[in-house]
C-alpha cells in the first residue's frame, strides 16, 4: 500500500491531514514476476531474444551469446538479420508479418549463422510482445540448439541408404548395417524426446515453497563440510540436485569439459584439466622410477624386481613387484632393457671362474666398494685383491 498525506489549511493554519492510500499489490506483483522472468532468461540454456517490429534486437541473454557468438554489447541496436545467412532472409519477412498479424510460430527449424560464419541448426518459438494497451509492439524469440538431433538424423538416413545398398545375401554385412542403423534411430528418439522435455514449461512453484527451497539451499554448504555427514548423505544431496553430468574431450585436448545439468534446469560447465600420460592417482612412486632407471643399465628385469621389494618398494596400486610388472614401468616410461655385455660376469659366475665360495666373492666385492668409498689413492687401489684371474 502507498499512502500521501497532505496538510489541510485554513486561513494559512494547518487544522488537519488528509491521507490518500493506494492500493500497489499488483504493482509489486508485476515486479516481483519481472524480476522472475529476468532470472529465466538469464540463466537459461535456449537463446531467447527481442526484437521490435522492424527487426531490430532489442535484449539479447548470455545463452545467444555462447550459441551465436556476439556479445549482447555487438547484437543490442543490430537488426535480427545479422545472425540470418544470405539464403534464408525472406523468412524474417515472414516471420515479421505472422507477428504484425498476431500470430506465434511455434517449434519452426532453421538454419542461421554464427559470428565465425559457421551455419547452426536451430528450433525457433516466435511469439508477439504486447503493451499494456495490448499493442503489439515487438517479438520475442526461443531458439534451440538442435545440431545433435540433425547429426543423429543423418546418421540414421546414411546406415538406411548403406542398409539398402547391401545384398540381402550378404547377411554378416546387413546384420551390422541393420545394427547401426537401429542405433542411429535410438539416438534420433532420445534427443527428440529431451527437445520435447526442455520445451515443456516447468512446473511453477508457491512463494512460500520457493522461500522454504532458498532456506535449505544456503543450509547445504554448512550440511555437506559437516565432518559428521556420512557419503551416503552427499551421494543422495548429488542424486537428488543433478540430473546428468555430461563429459566432453576430443584426443588432442588437454582437458575434459563437463556439462553438469541441475535438476533445476540450469546447466554450469566444469572444465577439469586431463593427466598426462602416465600421470594418474596409481603411478608408481619416484624414487622407483629413478632408481630403476639406474638399475637397467647393469641387471635384468628379475633381479630388478627382487631388488625393489627387498627395499620396500610397492607398485602404484600397492602390489610387490615382479618381472611383468618391472617390464611394464620400463615400457611405459621408455626405459631400454638391461643387455648383458660379453665381459660382464655376475656373482655367481664370478664365483665359478675363481673357484671359490659365493660369500667369498661377495666379501670381496664389498671390501673394494668401502676402500673405494673411502678416498683411496690410485696407489692404494692398486693393493685391492683382484676380482679375476
Amino acid at each position: 500500500m502507498a499512502i500521501t498525506a497532505s496538510a489541510i489549511r485554513d486561513d494559512g493554519s494547518i487544522i488537519g491531514i488528509s491521507k490518500i492510500a493506494r492500493d500497489i499489490s499488483s504493482r509489486k506483483d508485476s515486479e516481483r514476476n519481472g524480476a522472475r522472468l529476468a532470472a529465466i532468461v538469464e540463466s537459461s540454456d535456449d537463446a531467447i531474444i527481442a526484437k521490435d517490429l522492424n527487426g531490430v534486437i532489442t535484449t539479447w541473454n548470455p545463452a545467444a551469446e555462447r550459441m551465436f557468438g556476439y556479445t549482447e554489447r555487438e547484437a543490442v541496436g543490430q537488426s535480427i538479420r545479422l545472425i540470418i545467412p544470405e539464403s534464408h532472409q525472406d523468412e524474417e519477412d515472414t516471420i515479421l508479418n505472422s507477428i504484425k498479424r498476431g500470430e506465434s510460430m511455434q517449434h519452426f527449424e532453421t538454419i542461421r549463422c554464427r559470428k565465425d560464419g559457421s551455419l547452426l541448426p536451430i528450433s525457433v518459438t516466435v511469439s508477439p510482445i504486447r503493451n499494456k494497451a495490448g499493442v503489439i509492439i515487438g517479438a520475442s524469440k526461443i531458439a534451440h540448439d538442435i545440431s545433435d538431433r540433425k547429426r543423429a538424423e543423418a546418421e540414421a538416413q546414411r546406415a538406411k541408404r548403406q542398409y539398402d545398398l547391401v545384398d540381402p545375401e550378404n547377411r554378416l554385412v546387413a546384420s551390422e548395417l541393420e545394427t547401426r542403423w537401429n542405433r542411429a534411430l535410438q539416438s534420433v528418439t532420445e534427443l527428440e524426446s529431451r527437445v520435447q522435455t526442455l520445451t515443456q514449461a516447468p512446473p511453477s512453484i508457491s512463494l512460500e515453497q520457493k522461500k522454504q527451497l532458498l532456506e535449505m539451499g544456503q543450509e547445504l554448504p554448512r550440511l555437506w563440510n559437516d565432518p559428521q555427514a556420512p557419503v551416503e548423505l552427499k551421494k543422495q544431496i548429488l542424486r537428488t540436485v543433478i540430473a546428468e553430468i555430461v563429459a566432453q574431450s576430443a584426443p588432442e585436448s588437454t582437458d575434459y569439459r563437463l556439462q553438469i545439468h541441475w535438476a533445476g534446469g540450469v546447466h554450469t560447465e566444469l572444465v577439469v584439466p586431463r593427466n598426462k600420460r602416465g600421470l594418474n592417482s596409481r603411478r608408481a612412486d619416484g624414487k622407483v622410477l629413478e632408481l630403476v632407471g639406474e638399475l637397467v643399465k647393469v641387471c635384468d628385469d628379475r633381479m630388478i624386481a627382487i631388488t625393489l621389494n627387498r627395499l620396500g618398494y610397492r607398485t602404484g596400486q600397492g602390489n610387490n613387484w615382479s618381472v611383468s610388472r618391472v617390464g611394464t614401468l620400463r615400457h611405459t616410461h621408455g626405459l631400454a632393457k638391461f643387455e648383458k655385455r660379453a665381459d660382464w660376469l655376475t656373482l655367481e659366475e664370478a664365483a665359478q671362474v675363481l673357484e671359490c665360495p659365493l660369500g667369498t666373492v661377495k666379501w670381496r666385492v664389498a671390501e673394494a666398494l668401502r676402500q673405494v668409498r673411502a678416498g683411496l689413492h690410485a696407489k692404494e687401489e692398486e693393493n685391492v685383491p683382484c676380482l679375476y684371474p
